[in-house]
């Protein structure tokens, strides 16, 4: 075996290829570390119908039967007795940095959490949901916080959109 000068055209070659090679390795690397792109599965902003709470929420606030009525189930609607007929009274609305949290049972059955302040309060707001797939569509159920914190004890948890997210 012969030994060969670091100034050999062929050891500089050989050189040159492993650092271009160390170099795409690298970079390879460093881009699947900060690709943004969605997998191919579910994503939790479009699993289950969170959007529903919000619309839900917007409703409450604007003190809307109509819309309410719309979302709830037909027992829930009964034990609120609601106003089928009453739009909205005002335009609020919830705020764009509020915090929305879903536990999901099964493709039938999603629990959500939603979180706002709103400025005249000291305390955020909570507003606890089970949402259920029926024969009518997606419909809401208004939980108690206990009801809620006891059928969701087993679930994870999955942010749908924090407080610094955009709306």
């Amino acid at each position: 075996m012969k030994f060969q000068s670091p100034l050999h055209p062929h050891f500089v070659e050989v050189r040159t290829f492993t650092f271009v090679l160390i170099g795409v390795v690298f970079i390879t690397a460093l881009a699947a570390c900060f690709n943004t792109e969605e997998s191919a599965g579910p994503s939790p902003e479009r699993e289950g119908p969170w959007e529903m709470v919000v619309k839900y929420e917007t409703a409450r606030l604007q003190g809307d039967e109509a819309t309410r009525s719309q979302l709830l189930t037909s027992e829930e609607v009964e034990s609120l007795a609601l106003d089928s007929q009453q739009g909205p009274k005002n335009n609020k609305k919830v705020p764009d940095d509020y915090r929305l949290t879903m536990f999901k049972v099964n493709d039938e059955v999603y629990y959500y959490h939603i979180e706002y302040k709103l400025p005249h309060l000291p305390d955020p707001v909570g507003q606890y949901f089970k949402a259920l797939n029926t024969s009518e569509g997606w419909k809401l159920e208004d939980l108690s916080r206990s009801d809620f914190e006891y059928e969701t004890q087993d679930l994870d948890p999955q942010v749908i959109k924090g407080v610094h997210d955009a709306p």
